[in-house]
């Protein structure tokens, strides 16, 4: 990437102090008709976005300015302590955190763990016992109307569908659990707690008049006989379904979920302009003078520093020895999650539909609208060109472009839509394979200034005699960050 040198050449420009020498000699006539052409490389895509999107700036009233955010309970939580054979499996772990979830009377279900009865239908006038009528009694009872399922065994596995070998049995329902108590923190084990339950929690059948409990001699046995199939295992998943109380019982006890706060700083920067009194006397074939150049470049340079700012800047806050606050704004790359539901990588292997689409269900997963928008290095937009382009898979969407005033790709995903804009902020920054995904339907990142401070423009005369002239840009700028567990850092490379 050129660098600008440190002597003059014709057509350069050069920060410093501006003088009528840094204008070439052969240019000095007074001719205007040669217009001045500024090469610059590539729009500060995340800023015109956001600006775009979310128009004007918000006013906050503290250079310390705070975002309350409360996500939803969780949907999921995570078995960290396996269940044991010396209690038929009855008790197993989650983490304290994840403890207010659960009191007894709750339902739930375990992700990836099944349960199949075994079944003997009961017949009007038919016995259990020594009475019973055969297992299989032929026709005659058959005539008559059914009394419902006598259970003879319960059946677990980790593996959803048909039992090997077994063309009656079906592992097709999660198995219900009734929590019976909930231990004290660190009760399973440090960090974690203990809960109590009744396994199995249903009656034989669906189509069972009575619907009555399954004895729990039969339940033990079944865990007992089943071995690793029947255990709640750590990495486990639990969803939970409503609770369900006796008749007559008193209150449940309620929890609540703590908000997350944000306190993003506001950033004061300065940029400044010398020039010499001497340096408005020169004209040329540029038409401008050594002043508005300066002040061009100086704004172009200027929409750098804060587009990357508002990318990657990283929140601090320090004080000088007489007391006086230096705050430094926190940017989108450094609120992202750092997990692996956040933070992940394209799936192995080369670019390709199929691995997009699983791609997709990564992103889709953490819930908000069915678009995002992926900002990117141009290799990242780059692959995804070449490859989708001529499938159709990737479009140019005429309507994203026309509300955001710039080119839009857009790449069909399973879940939803990402709209893709490549910057040169990534590339440049060493991000060239890697991309920022953000749901714009939300106000995720909002520009944020105090009343009077967007930008200030001061001009100072030489001091001390001299024949200069200063012009200062004094403002204060933060970027307001919300939403953040519906953003992802994709890594292509």
């Amino acid at each position: 990437m050129a660098l600008v040198p440190q002597h003059q050449e014709e057509g350069s420009t050069w920060p410093g102090l501006a003088t009528s020498t840094t204008i070439p000699e052969r240019l000095k006539q007074y001719d205007n008709s040669t217009q001045l052409s500024f090469v610059t490389r590539g729009a500060t895509r995340f800023m015109w976005m956001i600006s775009s999107r979310f128009p004007g700036k918000r006013m906050v009233g503290s250079r310390e300015h705070r975002v309350v955010e409360i996500a939803e309970h969780e949907r999921l939580v995570p078995v960290t302590v396996s269940s044991v054979v010396g209690n038929n499996h009855t008790t197993f772990g989650v983490p304290n955190s994840y403890a207010a979830y659960f009191q007894p009377n709750d339902i739930f279900f375990v992700r990836d763990l099944y349960v199949a009865i075994d079944l003997v239908n009961l017949y009007l006038g038919q016995v259990t016992g020594a009475n019973a009528l055969p297992a299989s009694p032929g026709p005659y009872p058959r005539l008559d109307p059914s009394a419902g399922f006598q259970t003879t065994a319960v059946n677990y596995s980790q593996t959803f569908g048909q039992a090997p070998g077994n063309p009656n049995r079906w592992y097709t329902d999660h198995e219900q659990m009734l929590i019976l108590s909930v231990g004290l923190a660190d009760s399973a084990s440090v960090g974690n707690t203990t809960i109590t339950v009744q396994r199995t929690a249903r009656g034989p059948h669906s189509r069972d008049f009575g619907g009555g409990q399954i004895p729990q001699g039969i339940i033990n046995t079944g865990v007992a006989a089943n071995g690793d199939q029947g255990a709640i295992t750590s990495g486990m998943f639990i969803f939970q379904g409503m609770p369900v109380w006796t008749e007559g019982s008193g209150p449940a006890t309620g929890y609540h979920k703590t908000a997350e706060v944000d306190n993003n700083f506001t950033q004061e920067f300065k940029y400044a302009l010398d020039f010499t009194k001497e340096s408005s006397i020169e004209r040329s074939w540029l038409n401008k003078q050594q002043p508005e150049i300066s002040k061009m470049l100086l704004t172009l340079q200027k929409s750098i520093h804060m587009e990357r700012t508002f990318l990657f800047s990283q929140k601090n806050k320090t004080k000088d020895s007489s007391g006086r606050v230096r705050y430094m704004m926190g940017g989108a790359w450094e609120s992202v999650p750092k997990d692996s539901d956040h933070i992940i990588k394209y799936p192995a292997g080369s670019i390709s539909y199929a691995n997009t689409l699983d791609l997709g269900t990564q992103i889709f997963s953490l819930g908000g609208s069915e678009t995002r928008h992926l900002f990117c290095g141009i290799g990242v937009h780059n692959a995804f060109k070449k490859h989708f382009y001529a499938s159709g898979f990737m479009r140019y969407d005429e309507k994203a472009s026309r509300d955001f005033d710039i080119p839009v790709d857009v790449l069909e995903m399973s879940g939803g839509q990402v709209y893709i804009h490549p910057s040169w902020s990534f590339t440049e920054t060493g991000h060239d394979m890697h991309g920022m995904l953000v749901d714009m339907s939300k106000p995720t990142f909002l520009p944020v200034t105090h009343e009077g401070w967007d930008m200030q423009v001061y001009k100072h005369d030489g001091l001390n005699g001299q024949m200069t002239e200063k012009e200062e840009w004094i403002g204060i700028k933060g970027l307001e960050r919300r939403y953040t567990d519906y953003l992802q850092i994709v890594d292509f490379s």
